[in-house]
């Protein structure tokens, strides 16, 4: 095998170590960071010669609504776009099935659904555009031919919830770590088109906020050192998590297991409300990288991402980064349903 060395660095997973010493990372699993199912094998296994879905060309003038599935790695920049066109833009909250130009189709939690009836009539043109190209570079765009679905909810069902554009504000400058706010900054900037508002933390006085729809805060800078401290630090592993595929922060991820990337020591005071924790570490979290006995005990079965009504707002708590170096994309989904479907969470009351 040519590069065997470079194939086993992107694939190991690897848990023990001579030296437990690290400065940085300890782990760079290529399919953990995609959040990819994958195996090993001791032989070959058999295979057939790949074919690529043609393009499905111009939508259907004949649509009465457009669908796109959430699970998509593209389809959060397409709403973000959509929504700076000035499109009314709705997300199912229950899973569906369609009648479609491709004939019935099942859809997720997450599903955009684009109506036409109901655009203005001077954005359709540029609506319709966008949904082409999106449809020629690869996103499953269907053309519903009927509100009327054979399971679920009919089209004009109330559990499609309107989705408000979004306008967030980054807190950057002195107290903040650079590399974190530089990660939010370029998946917001780079991955779905559109660059925030940056101001640092003593600005927020002079800042009237009810003009930005989230505001986003990093975790501030550590400083690293060598010896029994790096047994108390984790400069960087994969753990695993299990994920609520039905809470709104979950829509678009197709199984339960959740491969994090964790990074320092932050553990989430946790919440009350049970409802309130879409992602849990298990009870084996350790699945490649270093992490000391302690730190290892002290997050299993703990919150790993909690997302909690307070007041007229949502505060969504992360205890790993989602968005790490740019590079860990099986939890960058995380931050995007924090960022767009965060308006969609409802308070659970738990009975007394």
């Amino acid at each position: 095998q040519r590069q065997f060395a470079l194939l086993q660095g992107m694939m190991e997973q690897r848990t023990e170590f001579v030296d437990e010493t690290f400065y940085d990372v300890s782990a760079w699993t290529q399919p953990l960071a995609y959040n990819l199912p994958h195996a090993k094998v001791k032989r070959m296994p058999a295979t057939r010669e790949a074919s690529l879905a043609p393009s499905k060309g111009s939508l259907p003038d004949a649509a009465i609504a457009w669908l796109v599935p959430w699970g998509q790695l593209q389809a959060p920049a397409l709403l973000q776009e959509l929504l700076q066109a000035d499109a009314f833009v709705q997300t199912a909250t229950t899973p569906f099935s369609a009648l479609t130009n491709e004939g019935q189709q099942s859809f997720g939690q997450g599903t955009l659904q684009i109506h036409v009836a109901i655009q203005k009539e001077e954005r359709r043109a540029d609506i319709e555009t966008i949904l082409e190209s999106a449809a020629e570079n690869g996103l499953e765009v269907f053309s519903a031919t009927s509100s009327m679905t054979p399971s679920g909810q009919d089209l004009g069902n109330s559990d499609f919830a309107f989705l408000e554009p979004i306008n967030p504000l980054l807190l950057s400058g002195p107290g903040t770590s650079s590399y974190d706010v530089g990660e939010v900054w370029h998946h917001l900037d780079q991955r779905l088109g559109f660059a925030p508002v940056m101001i640092n933390i003593d600005q927020l006085k002079t800042i009237r906020l009810s003009d930005y729809t989230h505001l986003v805060m990093t975790d501030a800078s550590y400083t690293k050192d060598v010896g029994p401290y790096m047994l108390a630090q984790i400069g960087g592993a994969v753990v695993a998590g299990t994920l609520d595929r039905t809470h709104p922060l979950g829509f678009g991820y197709q199984r339960d297991d959740l491969a994090l990337f964790r990074s320092g020591t932050a553990k989430l005071e946790p919440s009350q409300n049970a409802y309130a924790t879409p992602v849990r570490y298990t009870e084996q979290p350790l699945l490649s990288g270093f992490i000391g006995p302690e730190r290892l005990e002290e997050i299993r079965g703990e919150p790993a991402l909690i997302a909690e009504r307070q007041g007229q707002g949502l505060v969504v708590r992360f205890a790993d980064n989602p968005l790490f170096r740019g590079f860990w994309r099986g939890t960058e989904r995380l931050f995007e349903n924090s960022l767009y479907f965060g308006q969609v969470i409802r308070s659970t009351r738990i009975p007394e």
